[in-house]
């Protein structure tokens, strides 16, 4: 694939989290992560270079972070870990990001989370070229978030939200040694991975809840004519069946499927703003989580 993208003239450039290098193949950027810095009141941001290794805090290199995000989370307040999918440069990124906490301020009024925003080098530019690095990314700055989230106190509510590739990460995350809280719990938004992928991280023993967000007109996921299958599995994005064969057996009643049929847009931020996400995938993300967790309007 990579050798036919080449051939093709087909770009991909890798997301550097600097002044320079966040939004390519531009030089500017309306937001980057230096002038953003690491922390914005409850919002806290990590960067992961394509090794899976942190970027500083622009403000304080020598900065704890996991350290801040315990002092923020105490009396229980609930993370929110969100990850973006491919093809993500920093401000696309950002803004689907603000968005996500926008959404969830709104519904969920009583549930003061502090969120954390996941960046990782999944590459801008054209998809054919750069989908075989950015899996391989991916699954590098998964074992760099689970060393972030090994750091922080056992009772803190862990919930992470993410979209396409962003799947692979966290999946990425739940395999290791590295602890992890005691109460964690995916809310996948058109996972672009097999169901395998999902399936192994079963038997991760803190891994309380999963819920899939399945698309079956999903055309980035179907691929087009070609089955979802080839090329780097993005079935269980698009496939209910996948689901069924692989997950459901391996979590039984811990994994769940919603159903985000009906439209061919694969954005975030539109996936954000659906009603099988605002009615039901995000409350169950977050019910039975804690005292006042759905205490509404």
């Amino acid at each position: 694939m990579t050798a036919a993208a080449a051939s093709s003239g087909c770009t991909a450039y890798s997301v550097r989290y600097d002044r320079d290098g966040g939004n390519p193949p531009f030089q500017r950027a309306d937001h980057d992560y230096p002038s953003d810095g690491a922390q914005s009141g409850d919002v806290f941001r990590i960067c992961f270079d394509r090794h899976g290794e942190l970027y500083s805090d622009p403000d304080d290199p020598g900065s704890d972070l996991a350290a801040r995000v315990n002092d923020r989370c105490r009396g229980r307040r609930p993370l929110l870990v969100l990850i973006h999918g491919c093809n993500n440069t920093y401000p696309e990124a950002r803004r689907s990001y603000h968005l996500a906490q926008l959404v969830v301020r709104d519904r969920l009024p009583a549930l003061q989370p502090v969120f954390l925003e996941i960046y990782w080098d999944a590459l801008s530019g054209h998809p054919l070229a750069l989908w075989g690095t950015a899996q391989e990314n991916s699954e590098r700055a998964g074992r760099g978030v689970r060393r972030f989230l090994g750091r922080l106190d056992r009772d803190i509510p862990v919930r992470v939200l993410t979209h396409s590739r962003g799947a692979a990460v966290i999946c990425s995350a739940m395999d290791g040694d590295d602890p992890l809280p005691d109460d964690v719990r995916l809310g996948l938004l058109a996972p672009a991975m097999g169901p395998e992928d999902l399936a192994k991280t079963a038997g991760e023993r803190r891994l309380r809840r999963v819920l899939v967000g399945i698309n079956e007109d999903d055309p980035v996921l179907g691929k087009g004519f070609l089955p979802a299958t080839w090329f780097g599995d993005t079935s269980l994005g698009c496939s209910v069946e996948a689901f069924r064969d692989a997950v459901e057996p391996a979590f039984g009643g811990r994994a769940r499927w919603i159903d985000f049929s009906g439209s061919e847009v694969h954005d975030f931020k539109d996936w954000l703003l659906r009603r099988p996400f605002l009615e039901e995938l995000l409350p169950q993300l977050f019910e039975g989580g804690g005292k006042n967790f759905l205490s509404t309007r």
